[in-house]
């Protein structure tokens, strides 16, 4: 079923990268179908290519700090398709997705951060860590 926000081919697309529904539906991904509306989100006359996807991107504050879009016909620069637009001149942000706010402060919700081929001295055998 599409969401009433998405069109047909977004709601695929998404489907097809394997995020549920309630996920899109929490970040707030929608459809943009006229220029008015890409434009009222930051993004300049070269970037308003509806249809899009439009993918909001969350603060650590818990608001949309900015939006990026994913037009289903980019735009070409140099030979490359830019799949994926942000405004210009807007400032990228850590996406941080509304479910995982609640536990920005827990770094057991997250486990370890370091590289799991090198573990901290803590895990090595003490003839292991003499070299």
């Amino acid at each position: 079923m599409t969401a009433p926000n998405l069109l047909p081919q977004h709601a695929k697309l998404i489907d097809d990268s394997a995020i549920s529904p309630d996920v899109a539906a929490a970040r707030g991904y929608r459809s943009a179908v006229t220029k008015a509306e890409l434009e009222r989100l930051g993004f300049g006359r070269a970037q308003q290519l509806p249809p899009a996807l439009v993918l909001p991107v969350w603060s650590v504050a818990g608001e949309k700090a900015l939006y990026q879009l994913r037009p289903d016909e980019p735009r070409v620069k140099g030979e490359k398709p830019l799949k994926y637009e942000t405004p210009y001149g807007a400032r990228m942000a850590l996406d941080v997705p509304p479910a995982v706010r609640p536990v920005l402060g827990d770094p057991a919700a997250f486990g370890s951060a370091r590289a799991p081929h090198r573990p901290v001295a803590a895990d090595r055998r003490p003839e292991a860590a003499r070299g």
